[in-house]
């Protein structure tokens, strides 16, 4: 771990990294569109050993990667309501090890969170013509049901520590497309 707790990577031996990852979109019907992604991972060690000071080796051979869970996915709905664009998205995140130990107190649980955001076009006269294209004022609501998870950790001495995501968050902004 360097000085923030966030892990050094280094090469195991030899890995196998196995996965499908599938997206897909959709127009349901005029101005309604889903899309989704979803991927399934199995990374493994199949030949790997970690050295300590005194001479002594760990062997994670068989053991998952740390830090990749084996699912995500996401699915997002968009609607033109208006002049507007409204969007509804659902993400899942899997469960993953924290270490290459394997040892069931050091997960990552999963997660799913709800996220919806909106993006509205202003009219010309409210920035009194400001720059040369469309103005939009883009909202954004993370995590909408302030769902309590962490995203992801360490383990410092031996002792699991988990990193929390932001609760239900708020975003605005203005952006301008040409």
């Amino acid at each position: 771990l360097d000085d923030n707790g966030v892990p050094v990577y280094g090469n195991g031996a030899k890995s196998r990294r196995l996965g499908l990852e599938v997206d897909a979109g959709a127009t349901v019907r005029r101005g309604i569109s889903v899309d989704a992604a979803f991927s399934l991972a199995r990374n493994t060690f199949l030949r790997y050993r970690e050295h300590d000071w005194e001479g002594g080796a760990a062997v994670y051979d068989g053991n998952r990667v740390a830090g990749f869970p084996d699912v995500m996915g996401s699915v997002a709905a968009h609607a033109d309501v208006g002049a507007a664009r409204v969007t509804l998205a659902l993400r899942h995140v899997g469960r993953f090890y924290l270490d290459n130990t394997q040892s069931a107190s050091r997960v990552n649980p999963a997660w799913t969170t709800v996220d919806a955001a909106a993006k509205v076009p202003l009219p010309a006269r409210v920035l009194g013509g400001l720059g040369p294209g469309q103005w939009s004022l883009d909202l954004r609501v993370h995590n909408l049901l302030d769902h309590r998870y962490t995203t992801f950790g360490y383990v410092d001495g031996g002792v699991p520590l988990f990193i929390p995501a932001a609760g239900r968050n708020v975003y605005a902004g203005l952006s301008l497309g040409w």
